[in-house]
């Protein structure tokens, strides 16, 4: 990884790895992190899952942009619109700042939590059509105040929570100096005579 400033005012461009991904022989990409590209695919496909899941229990989805418009398709272009731009952000790979590269972090991660539940929540409803019925009964306001209540609480007190403390640690850190750990001279001797025996 390169070196990060302790500036959030300057732009962050972070280092690709060596990793290549070839698509059938015709090209190939430079990934700009292995485990950043897995967070990042892991979201994607469920995200993926969830809204094919939620096909089946439409009549009990309680997420806004049916509720509003009362349309699959509307849902899906949400969904592949948001799954784009997270793909959009990873491979342009440019952050105006430590801030926001680690709410970016934040999202995929909370994200893919929140809609794994969702997954498992609508493949319960599969098994068991007599939920979707009762929750197709509960009126559209109710729905939303539901899902609003769900999304403040785990995902928007705990993002400020975490933001606000990223951010006296960012300021916090300018002025902090870390101890450099010693190793110790047997660990060091043995790994010595490791290294010279293989």
């Amino acid at each position: 990884m390169g070196h990060f400033s302790g500036s959030t005012n300057r732009r962050i461009r972070r280092r690709s790895t060596d990793v290549h991904v070839c698509f059938n022989g015709i090209g190939s990409m430079k990934l700009n992190s292995k485990l950043l590209f897995w967070l990042v695919m892991v979201f994607c496909v469920v995200n993926l899952a969830d809204i094919i899941t939620a096909m089946y229990i439409l009549p009990g989805e309680a997420n806004p942009i049916y509720l509003l418009t009362g349309s699959a398709a509307a849902l899906w272009a949400f969904k592949l619109a948001f799954m784009g731009l997270v793909l959009f952000i990873y491979f342009k790979n440019d952050y105006p700042s430590r801030f926001w590269f680690f709410s970016y972090i934040y999202l995929l991660v909370i994200g893919t939590f929140m809609m794994g539940v969702g997954v498992f929540s609508n493949v319960l409803g599969i098994l068991n059509p007599a939920t979707v019925q009762a929750a197709a009964e509960v009126s559209a306001t109710e729905k939303m105040n539901y899902y609003s209540t769900l999304v403040t609480v785990i995902m928007a007190i705990p993002y400020a929570i975490a933001m606000i403390a990223f951010k006296i640690y960012d300021v916090a850190e300018k002025n902090i100096s870390y101890a450099t750990k010693k190793k110790s001279k047997v660990v060091s001797k043995w790994r010595l005579m490791f290294r010279d025996k293989k």
